[in-house]
């Protein structure tokens, strides 16, 4: 064998083992990249959500030292955002590093970093500005250093998407900085720019779901498909996809400056049945995988978010902003990131041999859960009621929320008791 072919081969092989192995003489938490973030963003999801209800409610202005809309837009925006995609590019890295990804003690420091942001730091910011430019120095503190982690595996053989995706990740990081900088100081460092800040979030995690989720979504659909079916789903680097792609930031601009009148709706709308067209030439209703299906529907909430959206700037429009914003969060945030995390923490379970009925159940249930959550959130604000009326909507919506991410964290922890099942079993053998 020539010396070239030998390394091409033993460069296969280590992708291949990076991907599978785990290390060994770790915990089980720190010993995937993923686990320790898709788990903490399942329970910040799950309590965070009742909390804000809580005190909405309750008539609360702060919660930890932030207004309380403010507070439960960075927690669930920025905070569990951050956790899911750092952890999904974290362990997306063998693909192109191929070395194993961080664990142990590096993932548990990485891990630290964004925990301690999550910390009730109720010490009177707003009226400090060193304090707030030190809480936001440390909310940058996870951004920054996951993404020179990325960078350093990307620069072996990453693709050019991938190298798109870590950018983004890391603008979306000090987008949240600044948003919980900007809550501090009680909307002085944006209130010249004029701008909404979570739509200039919101931008940022859509943009993702169509980079990475148009190609996802349709491959995984291609493999679940029958062979004869397989042809019937459009490829995704035609003209319709770039124009789709590009247009999502422009939209996400429109509603983020509070454009108003015909021409802001139209150009917000025209991309939203720019993104629902995209799904429907994958061909979604062809599957029989609940997985794979759950990815379109969460996809097709992207649309629908766009097409609320935009159907809310329309001049003496019946809808309220708030309906196109939820959809977006809880509908295609919420549902892809979910679909995507139990999906993997399965996929790892079913490679190691061990078996995954309740695990699968709980996934399915979670995820039929989550997008009734969507739809109670929408109806809830779409309905022009007062704040008073929307209780009992927001109350049944935050409930399905909360009970769908404590489902998925579940799921998540029944890997670990079956690892050890199998590895005592293994001992035994």
């Amino acid at each position: 064998m020539k010396p070239a072919d030998r390394s091409t081969r033993d460069a296969g092989t280590c992708r291949t083992s990076a991907g599978r192995r785990e290390p060994t003489g770790v915990s089980w938490l720190f010993a995937v990249s993923h686990r320790p973030f898709f788990l903490g963003a399942s329970l910040l999801a799950a309590l965070s959500v009742p909390l804000w209800l809580a005190a909405h409610l309750g008539g609360m202005e702060e919660i930890m030292g932030m207004p309380a809309r403010d507070w439960h837009v960075r927690e669930m925006l920025f905070g569990f955002l951050q956790a899911v995609i750092g952890g999904y590019l974290l362990s997306a890295t063998p693909n192109w590093s191929g070395r194993l990804p961080a664990s142990g003690w590096r993932l548990a420091g990485l891990f630290g970093l964004w925990a301690i942001c999550r910390l009730p730091f109720d010490l009177a910011a707003s009226d400090n500005v060193a304090i707030s430019v030190c809480l936001f120095s440390l909310d940058l503190c996870f951004p920054l250093t996951c993404t020179s982690l990325l960078l350093r595996e990307a620069r072996r053989r990453a693709p050019r998407q991938t190298w798109l995706a870590i950018f983004v990740f890391a603008g979306f990081g000090l987008c949240g900085a600044a948003y919980a900088l900007n809550a501090r100081l009680e909307g002085a460092l944006l209130a010249p720019l004029a701008v909404s800040p979570p739509w200039v979030g919101i931008g940022f995690a859509l943009f993702l779901i169509a980079l990475v989720g148009g190609r996802l979504v349709p491959s995984l659909t291609r493999s679940a498909l029958q062979p004869g079916l397989k042809d019937r789903v459009a490829p995704v680097d035609g003209s319709l996809d770039r124009l789709a792609i590009v247009g999502l930031p422009g939209a996400a601009l429109v509603l983020a400056v509070g454009g108003q009148g015909l021409a802001a709706a139209t150009a917000v709308l025209a991309v939203g049945f720019l993104h629902m067209w995209r799904l429907v030439r994958w061909r979604g209703w062809l599957l029989r995988s609940p997985e794979v299906l759950a990815l379109h529907l969460a996809y097709g909430w992207l649309g629908v978010s766009l097409l609320l959206a935009g159907w809310s700037l329309m001049p003496g429009a019946s809808i309220v902003p708030d309906a196109g914003l939820h959809a977006a969060t809880v509908g295609a945030i919420g549902g892809m990131t979910m679909a995507v995390m139990g999906r993997l923490a399965m996929s790892r379970s079913l490679a190691r041999g061990l078996p995954h009925v309740h695990q699968h159940r709980l996934f399915l249930l979670a995820l039929v859960l989550l997008h009734l959550s969507a739809l109670l959130r929408i109806a809830a604000a779409g309905m022009g009621l007062s704040a008073f009326d929307r209780g009992p909507s927001l109350v049944a919506a935050a409930a399905a929320w909360s009970l769908a991410w404590t489902c998925l964290a579940v799921v998540l922890c029944l890997g670990a008791l079956r690892g050890k099942g199998k590895q005592a079993g293994d001992r035994r053998g």
